[in-house]
């Protein structure tokens, strides 16, 4: 972490690093905590150059509003103080509370599986969720998607919940579309294959054009229910010929989203998705991020899948743009740590480091690039 050079990224690495180490009940905890009292004292003030947009979600643009925000997201389920960081954006005040309640879903999940210790209040606050006394009639995006987040941790502590225990037998009442499609995937909770609801609320989706969404909500019911088999086959089927007759912007993102699921591979070959998004003539009016977006998407299953293709292309982008080399490593980090084992990063910081000595007119590298040191090896 000390050799991030940008004061902001050091801070929010350091909140990760903390979150690591205190749900791990780690020895390192107290030091880190110190670490970040002390970087979060020294975060700069900003202030607008015009108007005043610390009640909006444009606040999430102002360097130390940012800063102060990502830190309380990683300490949140630890620091009761942790709202504070963010007391002068009311909004996004209003996502971390948000947050904070989705990751008591997601603990007591964690919990009733056995995989960190169990706490009482999380399930108190997980129930209180998915019931009809949370936000009664507040149907805003964000309160949806917590109640769909809850339903789907909930959905997995039904697989480590002792025989007795209660378990939702229907889907919470959510009015936003994508996340009551979301929510009904994983209803009742346990359940071993999406019910007609669920696969209705999908198709429901493409009625309404939201093609991606519905792609993506099919990776994630194949996903959830593996041994689902032919419904869910014949789904990304109807899926599919649909986004043919969409945009080419929505036909490329769709069928990326379908290519990520290994079950699906013999239906959406990624290679022939990557290809799309090279192809001449594929025009993504008023879209031209879907291009990059795709090939980012796409980079994690190619690299376990078609490695030879997923090489081809970090090449690619090592010469073209160092900018889209370092999204591809993002996106494939978990599989690039499979490939190249736990030395991953010293493999790739070396051979990085020997690349721009070879382009250095003086043979050696700069002592940082793009706010890493890079330190002597």
């Amino acid at each position: 972490m000390d050799g991030l050079a940008d004061w902001d990224e050091r801070t929010i690495g350091l909140a990760g690093l903390l979150n690591h180490a205190a749900l791990g009940e780690r020895p390192e905890a107290a030091a880190l905590s110190h670490r970040l009292d002390e970087a979060l004292a020294t975060v700069p003030a900003y202030e607008w150059l015009a108007g005043d947009d610390d009640d909006k979600a444009w606040a999430y643009t102002r360097p130390d509003h940012r800063v102060r925000f990502e830190a309380a997201l990683r300490i949140a389920p630890f620091r009761a103080e942790a709202g504070k960081l963010v007391d002068g954006a009311p909004f996004l005040s209003s996502v971390l509370r948000l947050a904070r309640i989705a990751w008591a879903s997601q603990l007591f999940a964690d919990g009733t599986l056995g995989r960190t210790r169990f706490r009482p209040v999380t399930q108190e606050i997980h129930e209180y969720t998915l019931g009809p006394a949370w936000q009664p009639g507040n149907h805003e995006l964000l309160v949806d998607l917590t109640r769909a987040a809850a339903a789907f941790h909930d959905h997995r502590a039904a697989a480590g919940r002792p025989t007795g225990r209660p378990r939702s037998s229907r889907a919470p009442a959510l009015q936003q579309s994508i996340y009551a499609a979301a929510a009904e995937v994983v209803t009742p909770a346990g359940c071993r294959e999406p019910t007609p609801a669920a696969l209705a609320r999908i198709r429901g989706l493409l009625t309404e054009g939201l093609v991606v969404a519905a792609a993506q909500l099919t990776a994630f019911a194949v996903e959830v229910h593996p041994a689902a088999g032919g419904q869910l086959r014949a789904l990304a089927s109807d899926v599919i010929d649909t986004a043919a007759r969409t945009s080419p912007g929505v036909r490329i993102d769709a069928l990326a989203r379908l290519a990520l699921s290994p079950v699906l591979a013999d239906l959406v070959d990624p290679v022939d998705v990557l290809r799309e998004t090279t192809r001449p003539g594929v025009r993504t009016t008023g879209q031209p991020w879907v291009r990059g977006h795709v090939r980012h998407l796409l980079f994690p299953a190619l690299l376990t899948r078609s490695p030879s293709v997923a090489l081809r292309q970090f090449h690619e982008a090592v010469a073209d743009s160092w900018e889209e080399a370092a999204a591809l490593l993002e996106h494939g980090g978990a599989e690039v740590v499979d490939a190249l084992g736990p030395d991953a990063v010293t493999i790739l910081h070396t051979a990085i480091r020997r690349a721009l000595s070879c382009t250095s007119p003086d043979g050696a590298a700069p002592e940082s690039v793009d706010g890493l040191r890079l330190a002597t090896r």
